[in-house]
């Protein structure tokens, strides 16, 4: 089993019972970090995207990158 094949059909499950950061983890970050909106953002192993999504409006752009054709397919749905 290749490297990007470890969680092949896992995708729907990651995405509804991987418990997310809580609310305070993003505004902490947002505050840090002083994120105004601008810039891009790169999410490495973004499985189905949930920092990116989280983030998204802290950015100008949001870039995900998953060993997980799956997971990544799922992140862009």
């Amino acid at each position: 089993m290749s490297s990007n094949q470890v969680f092949a059909g896992t995708e729907d499950y990651y995405a509804r019972y991987r418990p997310d950061y809580p609310p305070a983890l993003y505004e902490a970050l947002t505050t840090h970090f002083a994120l105004d909106g601008g810039g891009r953002m790169l999410d490495l192993g973004t499985g189905t995207g949930h920092v990116a999504m989280a983030l998204h409006e802290q950015f100008e752009g949001v870039d995900g990158v998953d060993l997980s054709a799956a997971m990544l397919a799922y992140a862009r749905q």
